[in-house]
């Protein structure tokens, strides 16, 4: 994660909403559910949805990798209890939506928290995320700095590693927007 703190990406990271429009070469988007469905109606979608958030978190992160769970607020300078759970939070830098925001408002706040990358540890969380329960979620690779970030519909991806981005679009092609800017 010491990588996305330099200088050049703080005013993106971790707000992937943001990272995808910036840095689009380090970017790349599955979807949850075939032909691009937002949400599930089902359990058996349910187990689609979560199927998918594990092998593309996985496929960024690696197996029982040691990262950060960020989580992302627009505006609110304070997470929750529920929220919070039971990590130890330490607080990231502040990201601006955008230079023309007013002083006050437009800002996102960020905290992570040190976790292991285990999907059926975060199934419940992850499930949560894809029915718009939870937002703002995102899994950052210790060692590698990669990045993965679930939202309702689908999964953001974010990488240094071009070459591995490529292999993943290749592999997770069926899962890829027919879209030519990948949203």
């Amino acid at each position: 994660m010491k990588r996305w703190l330099h200088t050049e990406f703080q005013d993106t990271f971790p707000v992937a909403c943001i990272m995808k429009h910036r840095l689009p070469r380090l970017w790349m988007r599955v979807h949850s559910l075939p032909n691009s469905k937002r949400y599930p109606e089902s359990d058996e979608e349910r187990d689609i949805i979560f199927s998918r958030y594990a092998l593309f978190g996985t496929a960024l992160l690696g197996v029982k990798t040691p990262c950060y769970i960020v989580r992302s607020q627009f505006h609110d300078a304070e997470l929750d209890a529920k929220a919070r759970g039971s990590l130890d939070w330490e607080p990231l830098p502040a990201v601006r939506e955008s230079e023309d925001e007013e002083p006050d408002g437009g800002v996102w706040h960020s905290w992570c928290a040190e976790v292991v990358w285990q999907p059926d540890r975060f199934r419940g969380l992850l499930l949560d995320v894809a029915e718009e329960q939870d937002s703002g979620v995102s899994f950052v690779a210790k060692s590698s700095g990669n990045m993965f970030a679930p939202y309702d519909g689908g999964s953001d991806g974010f990488s240094f590693d071009l070459a591995l981005l490529k292999r993943l679009k290749h592999e997770f092609e069926p899962w890829l927007s027919p879209r030519d800017d990948g949203l």
